[in-house]
């Protein structure tokens, strides 16, 4: 790892409101530049995010923005009905 890069592990947790239940994530984007955002020290530039499938996408961070690369694997592809606020799962 360079001067600037650090590394990270998180485990991210979705919750189902409805039955309250929760699952744990294999990798969450979202969670990964959240977590690099949160923890930054001021000389990190460049963040390593472990997920819990062991894949190490990378989040840069830079003065006015933020870059997440690394490997996305679609699992389903899903719509919002807004009118009827409905998750609708699409072939």
């Amino acid at each position: 790892m360079n001067a600037g890069e650090y590394a990270l592990r998180i485990k991210p947790l979705v919750k189902v409101l409805t039955s309250q239940a929760l699952y744990l994530e294999t990798a969450c984007g979202s969670g990964s530049v959240a977590a690099a955002s949160a923890a930054r020290p001021p000389d990190a530039s460049e963040f390593a995010i472990l997920q819990p499938n062991g894949a190490t996408p990378a989040v840069r961070i830079d003065h006015n923005s933020i870059a997440f690369s690394g490997p996305v694997t679609p699992v389903a592809k899903v719509g919002l009905d807004l009118e009827r606020a409905e998750l609708l799962t699409l072939e």
